[in-house]
């Protein structure tokens, strides 16, 4: 991986990390685009280089979190389909424990409305 290609990654995580403190402090809807590049320092074009709207940062949060997810669960050794499905239940309920409900909103609303629906355009493939 190139620097340039660790440069953009790390700026995206900093608009999603930023985005999600936002959220919890202000609420979903109380959020614009201009308070999240002025909070992690970055401008409005470097936004929209990377994220068409705010949902699209929400749609690419849940989706980091789900990827990472996918590579826990593959490095787990399940004695029964029902512990595979315990750990994806727990796994999802601390998620939305740790993020608040706002944040689950937030991803709701983002996947309804949003171009970039990845909860609904396939499976995750577990």
């Amino acid at each position: 991986m190139t620097e340039k290609q660790k440069q953009a990654i790390q700026s995206k995580r900093q608009f999603v990390l930023t985005a999600y403190e936002l959220i919890r402090e202000k609420g979903y809807d109380s959020v614009t685009v201009q308070e999240i590049c002025e909070r992690c320092g970055k401008s409005v074009g470097a936004f929209y280089h990377y994220f068409s709207t705010k949902e699209d940062v929400i749609a690419a949060s849940y989706k980091m979190f789900d990827e990472s997810l996918k590579e826990r669960y593959h490095a787990e050794q399940f004695s029964s389909w029902k512990d595979a499905v315990r750990f994806l239940l727990d796994a999802y309920l601390d998620y939305s424990v740790e993020n608040g409900l706002e944040m689950d909103r937030a991803i709701i609303i983002a996947q309804l409305s949003s171009s970039n629906t990845y909860i609904t355009r396939s499976s995750p493939n577990f």
